[in-house]
């Protein structure tokens, strides 16, 4: 071999492992902004540890579900409007004896609710309670 191809082979052999090094620079990760966050979901005022409480306070077993031994779950669903009030309460799971009534004026009796927000903004959103009644 000559000088001149050994050369050249020994520089085509030294670019080649410089262009296949490593990259250190470290570059910044573009923030990027979510276009729409995931809602929060409304809230009972005080947590759920209040609404337990106001639920057990305010629920009144009624007659003929006591004379019928009838206990359970009543699933209650209602709107939580943008400032806090509740509309269109509607029994989702029913119970029957009068528990059905009972829970839908315990929903009417509750106050403000803390509205859920996507981002800033509060919004309207399904929410949905269960109310005890008999024995648990």
């Amino acid at each position: 071999m000559t000088k001149s191809r050994l050369l050249l082979l020994l520089f085509s052999l030294l670019l080649s492992i410089a262009s296949y090094s490593q990259d250190t620079i470290k570059r910044p990760i573009p923030y990027r902004r979510q276009p729409n966050p995931l809602p929060t979901f409304p809230m009972y005022p005080g947590g759920k540890d209040s609404l337990a409480t106001f639920l057990k306070k305010n629920t009144h077993y009624p007659k003929a579900a006591r004379k019928h031994h009838i206990s359970g779950m009543v699933e209650v669903d209602f709107i939580v409007t943008k400032n806090g009030t509740l509309e269109k309460p509607h029994v989702l799971k029913p119970l029957g004896y009068g528990c059905d009534e009972e829970a839908i004026r315990i929903v009417n009796l509750m106050p403000k609710w803390i509205p859920s927000r996507q981002g800033r903004d509060p919004i309207e959103l399904d929410y949905h309670v269960t109310i005890p009644f008999g024995k648990q």
